[in-house]
């Protein structure tokens, strides 16, 4: 019995071989390929994600303690001085701590205090109000006294309610949540109390930034 075997004309090997090599290539670059997808992912798996907390600022508060109820708008209430996220601190968020003692008088008919925030915008020269008091009087970037009316363009307001006599009120919020998840370039405060009490001595209100970080 005779056995065969293949012989392939030269043209043909020639046009075989630099198919194989051709293959080979692409399998190699192919695995070098999946190899650094593989260091990539590896990398990306052993970053953590941090929040930094920065030191807590009490503000100044000389014309909240002792503020008066106002029960007809508009309303005498409070307004802080402006805190600079453009040009200082740059933070990612700020938190924000209200504690308001109350005098020993029992609640009125809306028995709350109200705390809003004003954005603020700086052009590079001049600081602009992002929002107001709905009054002719409009926010300082300093520490005073506001006329505050409701409707406003502030944002907000955050209500403190207020439901015993002498009750303490407290309230915690973050820059971002009012304002949508950004920062502005710079922020203050208002506070209107309806409370039908008067606040007393001890006024507390600080804020601290946060930070967000990728290591």
């Amino acid at each position: 019995m005779k056995t065969s075997s293949l012989i392939l004309p030269s043209k043909a090997i020639g046009e075989f071989i630099p198919a194989r090599r051709d293959l080979f290539r692409r399998a190699a670059v192919g695995a070098v390929g999946l190899g650094a997808l593989a260091l990539a992912a590896r990398a990306q798996a052993v970053t953590t994600d941090n929040i930094a907390y920065g030191t807590y600022v009490a503000m100044t508060v000389t014309n909240l303690q002792s503020l008066a109820t106002d029960a007809t708008d508009p309303f005498g209430g409070w307004q802080s001085a402006r805190v600079d996220n453009q040009t200082t601190t740059k933070a990612d968020d700020y938190e924000i701590r209200v504690h308001l003692p109350t005098a020993n008088t029992a609640p009125g008919a809306e028995y709350a205090a109200f705390v809003y925030l004003v954005p603020w915008v700086y052009d590079g020269s001049a600081w602009a109000a992002g929002g107001n008091f709905g009054t002719t009087t409009l926010p300082t970037g300093g520490e005073g006294t506001a006329s505050i009316s409701d409707p406003n363009s502030m944002k907000g307001p955050i209500a403190l309610p207020y439901k015993i006599a002498q009750q303490i009120l407290q309230g915690w919020f973050t820059v971002g949540q009012m304002c949508g998840g950004i920062v502005p370039d710079g922020w203050s405060l208002a506070i209107r109390n309806n409370t039908n009490a008067a606040l007393s001595t001890g006024c507390v209100v600080e804020y601290r930034p946060i930070t967000y970080t990728n290591t």
